[in-house]
């Protein structure tokens, strides 16, 4: 991925790590967006108090635009989310 200013992403590259961060572990693509959603608010219930408030909000701004979203782009974007991490070498 091209590196960006977060005024020159798109929201979906903006929280892109949030949402990998909660999908990252699922083995089923694409995923369903109520599962997504499920998956943010249980990420953001475990790590409040451990992570930082600011980070807090980044994970809140992922789950609203998710909730924005409607079903397709959210499964669209759980398999580029998906693609991009797991081609990355990157690890959590």
């Amino acid at each position: 991925m091209k590196m960006m200013t977060t005024t020159q992403m798109s929201q979906e590259e903006a929280h892109d790590f949030e949402i990998w961060e909660a999908i990252s572990l699922e083995k089923d693509l694409p995923i369903p967006k109520k599962k997504v959603m499920y998956l943010l608010d249980e990420l953001i219930k475990n790590q409040r108090g451990i992570i930082d408030e600011n980070e807090i909000s980044e994970y809140e701004k992922a789950r609203k635009m998710v909730a924005e979203m409607d079903e397709e782009k959210v499964k669209d974007l759980t398999l580029q989310v998906a693609n991009f991490y797991r081609d990355s070498d990157f690890d959590l």
